[in-house]
């Protein structure tokens, strides 16, 4: 995982969806898409739940994003 891919862990928690999420980090809703998948397959766990209605993080997510958003603090 790199810096990156942590502020993607982030922001899609705080929008709740991958099309605000991409909006956001101005990047594409299926680049996004893509780097959670290739972020998934990487850590070997499933980060997020996605549905119609929005996308939440399961428990490894959770965790993860934990981690993510003290290294950000950290880098601040």
């Amino acid at each position: 995982m790199n810096l990156e891919q942590m502020a993607y862990l982030v922001e899609l928690k705080r929008t709740q969806t991958l099309s605000q999420a991409a909006r956001n980090l101005n990047i594409s809703q299926a680049g996004l898409s893509q780097s959670l998948d290739s972020l998934e397959a990487e850590l070997g766990v499933k980060l997020f739940t996605r549905t119609r209605s929005g996308t939440r993080p399961t428990k490894a997510g959770e965790k993860m994003i934990g981690h993510a958003q003290e290294i950000e603090s950290q880098l601040q």
